[in-house]
Formats: structure tokens, sequence, C-alpha cells
């Protein structure tokens, strides 16, 4: 809907519609546009996320990194892959913990790992740092991973479009708080970006989850307007 707001304004024959078009984006793909283009989109524009959906954060950057995140976390990792694999099925579809807090369980030096930089050259000094103290991984899958970033580095960052609204869950409440995020926060080292998958990460992209999401905040909306009002 974004996308063909502008192909309106640039199209003569159409662009007196433009200012009526206001667009409402439920869970966009991000991805589509240039920093320029998405903060052009403001003004239009609102992209709506809900909880730890992943979907508005993907890009084709944010894969590339996710890729040779999990190379390095697995080629440092003194664990049997198997025993990972197992321990991610297991920790996806039977517990609501995070991955992040079952690594410990499976002996990844997760917590040293510079997961949010956006500096690919200090993730690989890390995982060459961790092979060499002795975990039992693979230092010839770090360089070769090394060799093909600096062959290629990373697509340009991408973004969804319009202003970005996110629906927080109050923790240990069924309740959620609306607020702006910045593009910045979805994009690569941001603090909603893609990164290690979350259970919620497919499910809360659900069209059901998201209207019952908005139910729950319109409902919270309605309480606090008509106890202010009383």
């Amino acid at each position: 809907a974004s996308l063909l707001r502008h192909v309106i304004v640039a199209n003569q024959s159409t662009a007196h519609w433009a200012p009526r078009i206001r667009c409402r984006l439920i869970s966009p793909v991000g991805g589509l546009y240039t920093r320029a283009a998405a903060d052009a989109s403001d003004a239009f524009s609102y992209s709506v996320t809900l909880g730890d959906e992943a979907v508005t954060s993907l890009s084709r950057n944010a894969v590339e990194i996710i890729r040779d995140d999990g190379l390095l976390l697995l080629a440092a990792c003194p664990q049997h892959k198997l025993g990972i694999i197992f321990g991610i099925i297991r920790t996806f579809f039977l517990s609501s913990r995070t991955l992040l807090a079952e690594a410990e369980e499976y002996a990844w030096p997760m917590a040293q790992f510079p997961l949010r930089s956006v500096n690919p050259e200090e993730k690989f000094d890390w995982a060459r740092r961790a092979v060499s103290g002795g975990a039992s991984g693979s230092l010839n899958v770090i360089e070769t991973s090394w060799s093909t970033y600096k062959h290629k580095g990373y697509a340009e960052v991408m973004f969804a479009p319009g202003k970005m609204v996110h629906l927080k869950r109050v923790e240990g409440e069924q309740k959620f708080d609306a607020v702006f995020v910045s593009k910045d926060d979805l994009a690569p080292g941001g603090s909603l970006a893609l990164s290690v998958l979350f259970p919620g990460a497919v499910t809360d992209h659900f069209p059901w989850f998201m209207i019952d999401a908005f139910k729950i905040v319109v409902d919270n909306l309605t309480v606090n307007h008509t106890s202010s009002s009383s």
C-alpha cells in the first residue's frame, strides 16, 4: 500500500489523490525501503509490529547477519551439534524461554558474544578467541565465513515504511503497551532487530494474535478514558 502511494504520487494523472491516502500497515515485511524512502513515508504511513514477531525487521541484510552469527556460534560451541539441534527444537516447541535463556545449558559461550554489535570484525574476533581458548569448534568455518564477508560484505540496511508502532507485552499481565519506536530499533543492532529467534518470532505474526492484541489495547484505552471521565 505504501509503495503504491509512491507510484500514485509519481503519476501526474493520479497525483491529486495522494493527500487523501493514508496507509496503516500491520506487520509489514521489512527490507523494502532505503532509509531516505522510509523516512519520506512517515508523512502518510504507520507500521504496527507485535511482540517478538520478526517479519518487520526481516531484510536481506538482517538474514546475512543472522547467518554469520549462527555459523560463528556453532563453530565456537563445544557441544555436540545434534545436542544443539534437539535442544533448539525442545526450546522452540516446548518452552517459553528464549534460545538465549537456554544457551547456558548447552555451554555456549554466549554471554560474551557481541550479539547486538554491527561490527562484523568484532564478532569474528570473538569466535576466533573462543576456539583458540579450547572450544571444540572449527576455525576453518570461521575463516571461510570471514573470507566470504570480506569479499561480498553485507547488503544495504533496509527498512519498513512509515512511523513504527510496537505493541509491547506488559510482563505478567494480559496487556500491551502501544509505543512509538525508531526505525533503528528494527535495524541490525537495534533492540527489536531480527536476531537469535524467540519462540514468538513466527507466532506473533499470525493475524489472529494481532487482532487479539488490538482488542486488548482498545479495551484498555476505553477503560482508561472512562476512568478519567468519571
